[in-house]
């Protein structure tokens, strides 16, 4: 349904939204990127684990936690900049 600007219902829409998306596809693309890394920590973790080598397979873990956390981040960023431009 329209809105009153004419864009979308429920979103703000002025010359800044191209420049809002480019934002908010960059933070997903750094999400995606901190989880691709999680990801061979996690193999590297399984693979210290099968080795019987638990302190180094912890430490990879913890690394992958810590790059989950940084993707959590820019989704949460990304979330952020959406509810200040969404109208209720």
């Amino acid at each position: 349904m329209k809105g009153p600007e004419g864009g979308e219902r429920g979103m703000v829409m002025n010359e800044k939204v191209p420049a809002a998306r480019e934002v908010m596809a960059r933070g997903y693309e750094q999400a995606a990127d901190e989880l691709e890394i999680a990801v061979q920590h996690l193999r590297t973790a399984a693979r210290h684990l099968h080795e019987q080598n638990v302190p180094r397979g912890c430490a990879h873990a913890f690394a992958a936690y810590g790059h989950m956390r940084g993707a959590q981040r820019h989704i949460d960023d990304n979330a952020i900049l959406h509810a200040a431009k969404s109208i209720p």
